[in-house]
């Protein structure tokens, strides 16, 4: 593109500038894994990395783009971090026929569409292709790719994206004269990363900072050892998978579990066998509990251990970390840990599936009681499929939710025989009930046993092939709506109905 045309050459560079209007937070990645959304031939030409000088954003370019930049942007609202690479970077600007990308660290938006429709515009130079679902094996958003820029085959491809730890978003803009750029843009999409290893458990709540050498690395719920079928959110990590005393390796657990009260407690039904230190607070200025070291760990007595269980600010949940030293080498292992366990900020939430194994669900980490059991039918006697879980003393009323699948009814009929007409004083009526998987209708009482911000949320509906009945009942002492979202967004059925 020109530089001489003044108004089309300022749009260009507005639009370059935006990549780094926004503030920037923290970046993460996760180690360990293939990137790319899509597996194209690998350039046989050399390549080198680029890290920006905050340390902070890493990516790979082709060794010819040696116009390279890595220092701060200082920008109208601050200094942001940012790689910008090129063969030549003022033709990259001013023209479209340079390849180029610019690289920045944005502030966290979950609207991605919203984020690369906001941050690069090219309309009256290019036409636009459209927005598209962009995800690689770190990053998920939107990407949007301008063609035809200034009557040329150039395009523009820009990706507005976020990990899954929501710490930061990612904004990438690549310039691509020809189709001959198009290796260097899979070398891009599979290398644009950030430097700071950070690790998050499966269901999207715990994040972690792992040492680069404990490589076995698992991110999976954990099953409680008191409940088959209650899964926590947990990260674990080592040097090796397996040991044979335990005290082999050094490596670090850590699980959100529900509430507990007690945490004094907590740390005693986790001794380990070591000489035990005094438990002593710990405050790290989000997560406040207490923390006990244990010393002459293992059969050489060299190895150590750190456990600690606290609540965050919320108290939405507990957490407990585990971190074991068996190597010297790994001593600064125990700091870095413990500055780095966090979470993403949703809603923190434990699995279950009922004793059956035919459905399943999330309840919210807050309501600490819970069961897996099955209820036996009122008429037959015969054992339904069953789950709930409750506030701290409500079991069974109060505060809490209870899943039951009935056999042989459809939704509709079993609307009337759940009224809350005698424990509520306000049917607010029912609404009609699609997630997807179940159909059916919703229905929601108000002023129940005597509290004017007491509700009952009853769901009636069943999957597409009616093989039962779900029934989903909220009791709630004052509304909660994140409890409410946590299982409305995951009841589901488990396995195939034909096992009950």
């Amino acid at each position: 593109m020109s530089s001489g045309n003044t108004a089309v050459g300022h749009m260009r560079n507005a639009a370059l500038a935006l990549i780094g209007a926004v503030g920037l937070v923290g970046a993460v990645i996760v180690p360990g894994v293939t990137r790319g959304p899509v597996a194209l031939a690998v350039s046989p030409d050399p390549v080198v990395t680029l890290v920006d000088d905050t340390g902070l954003l890493s990516v790979d370019v082709p060794a010819t783009w040696t116009d390279a930049s890595t220092a701060p942007a200082q920008l109208a609202d601050g200094v942001h971090a940012r790689i910008v690479a090129s063969p030549d970077q003022a033709a990259f600007y001013d023209t479209y026929t340079t390849p180029g990308l610019i690289y920045t660290g944005l502030e966290f938006n979950s609207d991605s569409v919203a984020g690369v429709t906001e941050q690069y515009d090219f309309t009256g130079v290019c036409t636009d292709a459209g927005v598209e679902p962009y995800s690689d094996s770190y990053f998920a958003g939107s990407m949007r790719t301008w063609t035809g820029c200034e009557g040329t085959a150039a395009r523009v491809v820009t990706i507005f994206a976020s990990p899954r730890d929501r710490s930061f978003s990612a904004g990438l803009l690549i310039q691509l004269p020809t189709s001959a750029d198009d290796v260097s843009l899979q070398t891009v999409l599979s290398s644009f990363y950030v430097v700071s290893p950070t690790t998050v458990d499966d269901s999207g709540l715990l994040t972690l900072q792992v040492p680069s050498g404990w490589t076995a690395v698992a991110t999976a719920g954990a099953e409680s050892t008191q409940d088959a079928g209650v899964f926590f959110p947990q990260i674990s990590a080592a040097q090796e998978s397996t040991s044979a005393d335990g005290w082999s390796y050094s490596g670090v657990t850590y699980t959100a579990l529900p509430v507990h009260a007690d945490l004094n407690a907590l740390l005693a039904t986790n001794l380990r066998d070591c000489a035990r230190g005094t438990i002593q607070p710990y405050d790290d200025g989000y997560f406040v509990g207490v923390r006990q070291d244990f010393t002459n760990c293992g059969s050489s007595g060299a190895a150590h251990a750190v456990n600690v269980a606290a609540t965050p600010s919320d108290g939405r949940f507990t957490a407990f970390v585990s971190i074991t030293i068996a190597d010297p080498a790994d001593e600064t292992a125990v700091d870095a840990i413990l500055d780095s366990f966090d979470t993403t900020g949703i809603a923190p939430s434990y699995e279950m599936t009922d004793a059956t194994g035919l459905i399943t669900m999330r309840a919210p980490s807050w309501w600490s009681a819970y069961s897996v059991e099955t209820m036996p039918d009122s008429g037959t006697g015969a054992p339904l499929p069953s789950l709930g879980a409750s506030a701290p003393g409500d079991a069974g009323a109060g505060t809490g939710v209870w899943f039951q699948a009935f056999d042989q009814q459809t939704p509709d009929s079993l609307v009337e025989p759940f009224s809350a007409a005698g424990r509520c004083a306000v049917d607010e009526g029912t609404t009609p009930y699609d997630d997807g998987v179940f159909v059916g209708v919703m229905r929601t009482w108000s002023n129940c046993h005597g509290s004017p911000t007491a509700q009952q949320i009853q769901v009636f509906a069943a999957p597409a092939d009616l093989a039962f009945s779900a029934v989903v009942i909220f009791e709630l002492a004052a509304p909660d709506q994140d409890a409410v979202d946590v299982v409305l967004g995951s009841f589901n059925v488990a396995s195939s109905p034909s096992q009950y």
